[in-house]
């Protein structure tokens, strides 16, 4: 028995099966089949490696080139006025509130004047003080002028007693001598008398003086003590002349009595000097210029007085009552922002990097925020600010800005108020009829910009160099290198992308 397996190849089974030769239909009919997948594998393989690639591809047109930058606005009015007060102090009454409409002379609030009544007081209290002391030193004049006459009434009371004296004599030379004495005791008891009356002078003047230091006596009494201790040394000094005079007369007749007639005469002289100085009016002068400092004063408190009450200088609406947030005012800030009813405007600033690049004139758009929808308008540039502004981001961030007006061009029947808030949109650039690519669509080739451009929708791709002008937010202004109409790749960044390679919109 022959044990040995002999191997069946698939031809044969399938002829074995089906009872087919090699020469059978069925055996045609297979070559057939796979000659045809053969084809379709080598035809599958050309259509893939030549199929156009899809990409993203956009035409070029021409359009409006804009670079723009934003800011927000306040609706203003185009007179506005600070009011601000010369009074500063505690407020102790606010009579209005943002949004009271006002009349000129409206009271705004009071500041408290506790203070300047109490500096009031004050100087009133010195005027009348100095004014005082001003018919004091008139009084005092009049008492030393009524002590000069009575002094010259005495002294020509003696002349003519030396007169009758020196009669005497020529009658009797006897009498001479005790004439003589009498005399000296005579004078000397007017010098006992003067020294007295220096003494004292000279006791007052010092304790004067000492007030005066002392900031309690005056200037005016200072003076007067010291005119009255120099009127009591002259007085000594004469009658002790006098008397020496006396003594060395010893001859007799009638011109022992000459030297003492002089001296009464020199002191009447010097009295009448005295009588014809004016020692007052200096003083008054001075005491009138100092009440007339102290009236000015007093003048000025009570126009601070008066300006504690701050009143509206203008008709107008309150927008601004900075007041309303202090409880103390001062000069150099203002109380209130008051609007004079007029033509509005829109004011914004202007970060300084971009206030260069816009001009008085410029057209800006503007975009009024409303809950039925967004109102866009536009407006004219009216006036650029000369400096720059700090102005604070709310993030704290310090930023130096340029104000800017804007005059609104308000459609009819839309309302802007005052203090409305308005996004402004400037444009920097602006040029109609550019041809704008995005910034994805340039690539590097050859140091130079770039854009991949095909000839239809399913052509091949080219590199083509282009120059560029302006840059816009996503996008770049090409001036030179495209047509309007062509197509380009949007995103060059795709590294499969080579000249020639056949490509299809996505």
């Amino acid at each position: 028995m022959n044990n040995k397996r002999t191997r069946m190849r698939p031809a044969h089974f399938v002829s074995l099966i089906f009872g087919l030769g090699e020469g059978s239909i069925f055996y045609a009919l297979k070559k057939a089949a796979i000659a045809a997948a053969i084809i379709a594998v080598i035809v599958g393989g050309l259509y893939i490696n030549t199929r156009p690639t899809a990409v993203g591809l956009i035409t070029i047109t021409a359009g409006l080139a804009e670079v723009s930058f934003s800011e927000q606005g306040v609706v203003v009015a185009e007179n506005q006025m600070l009011v601000f007060t010369s009074a500063q102090g505690e407020i102790n009454g606010l009579y209005v509130q943002e949004g009271d409409t006002v009349q000129v002379g409206d009271s705004l609030l009071r500041v408290d004047d506790t203070a300047l009544q109490l500096r009031l007081s004050q100087v009133e209290y010195g005027i009348r003080s100095l004014q005082a002391q001003l018919a004091n030193l008139y009084s005092e004049d009049s008492r030393i002028q009524s002590d000069l006459h009575a002094t010259r009434s005495s002294l020509q009371g003696e002349l003519q007693s030396l007169h009758s004296q020196a009669a005497d004599q020529v009658r009797s030379l006897n009498a001479q001598n005790a004439v003589i004495e009498e005399r000296l005791q005579i004078q000397d008891r007017l010098i006992l008398q003067n020294q007295a009356d220096v003494n004292r002078a000279r006791e007052e003047a010092a304790r004067i003086e000492t007030l005066y230091q002392g900031g309690v006596a005056t200037r005016v009494e200072q003076e007067a003590a010291q005119n009255v201790l120099v009127r009591a040394e002259t007085q000594l000094e004469a009658s002790q002349h006098e008397r020496a005079i006396i003594a060395a007369d010893t001859l007799p007749g009638r011109g022992r009595f000459d030297g003492a007639l002089a001296s009464v005469n020199a002191r009447i002289g010097g009295i009448d000097q005295q009588l014809s100085h004016d020692f007052t009016s200096s003083m008054a002068m001075y005491f009138h210029y100092l009440i007339a400092i102290e009236e000015a004063a007093m003048a000025h408190l009570e126009r601070e007085i008066a300006n504690s009450t701050v009143t509206a200088p203008v008709s107008g609406i309150i927008t601004t009552l900075q007041a309303q947030n202090t409880n103390f005012i001062s000069p150099s800030v203002p109380v209130a922002e008051i609007t004079v009813p007029g033509q509005h405007l829109i004011e914004v600033y202007v970060s300084t990097e971009y206030s260069s690049s816009i001009r008085t004139g410029d057209k800006v758009g503007i975009t009024l925020r409303q809950w039925d929808g967004d109102v866009s308008f536009y407006g004219t540039i009216a006036e650029i600010g000369d400096t720059a502004a700090v102005r604070f981001t709310f993030m704290g961030v310090e930023e130096r800005k340029v104000n800017v007006r804007i005059t609104p061009h308000i459609p009819e029947g839309l309302h802007l108020g005052i203090g409305y808030s308005a996004d402004i949109t400037f444009y920097v650039y602006s040029q109609p009829n550019s041809l704008i690519v995005p910034e994805t669509a340039l690539f590097d080739h050859e140091n130079q910009y770039a854009v991949w451009v095909t000839d239809g929708t399913a052509g091949s791709l080219q590199a083509r160099r282009v120059e560029t002008g302006v840059a816009l937010e996503d996008a770049v202004v090409i001036t030179a290198g495209l047509h309007e109409g062509e197509q380009i790749v949007y995103n060059a960044a795709n590294r499969n992308l080579h000249e020639g390679m056949r490509v299809r919109g996505e």
